[in-house]
């Protein structure tokens, strides 16, 4: 899809030879990928505007994404 860029940030003590595998597959189909030893936290983002952190839920203590917006 011409203009479209998908761009992966990983932590690299999250990723077993299974996912390894999966990202060379992605990179051969063009998807940049780059691997930190750590991130300090989960943000997926959309298009440049609109994203999800993942942020501890104080009641469950587990991450749930949380919508966030750039205004």
């Amino acid at each position: 899809m011409s203009g479209v860029a998908c761009r992966l940030l990983l932590e690299a003590a999250s990723l077993d030879e299974e996912h390894r595998q999966r990202l060379s597959e992605y990179m051969a189909a063009g998807v940049q990928v780059k691997v930190a030893d750590s991130l300090p936290m989960k943000l997926a983002l959309f298009d440049g505007q609109h994203g999800m952190i993942a942020l501890l839920d104080p009641v469950i203590t587990r991450p749930m994404w949380t919508p966030w917006f750039r205004t």
